[in-house]
């Protein structure tokens, strides 16, 4: 009798260690809900408080082990020190070993690409549950990789282009998932569909089953206006794409976002054919005379500081580009600036009994 259960304990750990995505998911929950809620810091190390390597790591008040060869061992074992005792958790590159270090934390550049983990503060916390509310249909798995590349052009610079190409591969989906290799800095497409322990500690997105992957986070694009500006026409965006030209700027922006990373530089309105256009191009020329057309790009890091200056000075207001109002209100209906629009707006008689403002590119008032 004692050798089957011992028998039946092996079989149950054997069956455990083969991680379906589903079990991982499982896991990482129960994880989450009961454990530490880590950080991740690229090319970061934990130093080693200047007390040599051996004393630097979390051993001893019983513990021995300080250096495992999964990033989920690494982290149950930190979880079963004492509070306090460890400061995290950094990937040696050149070991492959993941080691807990004692605090307090300071994180170090690595020229050797190592990568650290550590328990949230709250600001990172509040940061993190943001960036994972708008997550759609892909779950992430931390430490692990899936095999083989998938496709013949497989590597990109962001995550949002590497969903992108995941979604428009021939069949849909066809892939497996994404896996982030920290070494080339590169999100890549992967044939596997059994997220595996990573010794270099790459990250891995895997496809709900649901197909929710199939649907883009509304709103990915922050965009940018340029007015009397037009993109350089080297040529339209058609490869990967059903159609170029819209009749309005939300059938535009939502086309570019759906179409493949990297194919658009931007939008440019055509006024004079009334027609808003995805163009390949990125560089913004003056619009020809007469023509006052618009532009719109993704916002650089520099035009999304300016717009959520922008937006903080107009507070009370909500902008619609690319829509208008219908019928003038009130006999002086006309201003050179939005400052001057909205004082007058309140000053209606009864105040705010206009419908709103809206700015002609034409007339630029």
């Amino acid at each position: 009798m004692k050798s089957f259960v011992v028998l039946l304990v092996l079989a149950l750990n054997l069956q455990d260690s083969i991680a379906s995505p589903d079990l991982l998911t499982e896991k990482r929950a129960e994880h989450e809900a009961f454990g530490t809620n880590w950080c991740r810091h690229e090319k970061k190390r934990i130093h080693l408080n200047g007390m040599g390597t051996e004393t630097g790591y979390c051993v001893g008040n019983g513990f021995v082990h300080a250096q495992f060869k999964t990033l989920d061992e690494a982290k149950e074992a930190f979880d079963r020190r004492p509070i306090g005792t460890c400061g995290g958790i950094t990937l040696d590159i050149m070991t492959k070993l993941y080691t807990l270090r004692r605090g307090p934390v300071v994180l170090e550049d690595s020229d050797t690409k190592d990568v650290s983990w550590t328990p949230c503060t709250k600001a990172e916390k509040a940061v993190k549950d943001e960036i994972k509310q708008k997550e759609i249909g892909w779950d992430l798995y931390d430490g692990r990789y899936l095999g083989e590349y998938c496709t013949s052009k497989y590597a990109y610079k962001t995550l949002e282009e590497a969903k992108a190409a995941y979604r428009h591969t021939n069949p849909p989906g066809k892939c497996g998932g994404i896996t982030y290799e920290n070494l080339s800095g590169k999100y890549t497409l992967r044939q596997g569909r059994d997220p595996q322990d990573s010794t270099s500690g790459e990250m891995t997105w895997y496809p709900k089953r649901d197909g929710s992957w199939k649907v883009e986070a509304a709103g990915k694009i922050e965009w940018f206006r340029h007015e009397n500006k037009k993109i350089r026409l080297g040529a339209y965006c058609q490869k990967g794409f059903s159609k170029y030209k819209f009749k309005s700027l939300e059938e535009a922006k939502k086309a570019f976002e759906a179409g493949p990373a990297g194919q658009c530089g931007g939008i440019t309105l055509e006024t004079k054919k009334k027609r808003y256009t995805l163009r390949k191009g990125t560089v913004l020329d003056e619009s020809e005379p007469g023509a006052k057309q618009v532009s719109w790009t993704p916002c650089t890091a520099e035009q999304k500081s300016i717009l959520k200056a922008e937006a903080a000075k107009n507070k009370g207001w909500i902008k619609n580009d690319g829509k208008y109002l219908g019928g003038y209100c009130t006999s002086s209906h006309s201003f050179n600036t939005f400052d001057e629009a909205t004082a007058a707006f309140r000053h209606t008689n009864p105040p705010g009994k206009c419908g709103g403002i809206t700015y002609e590119n034409l007339s630029r008032k």
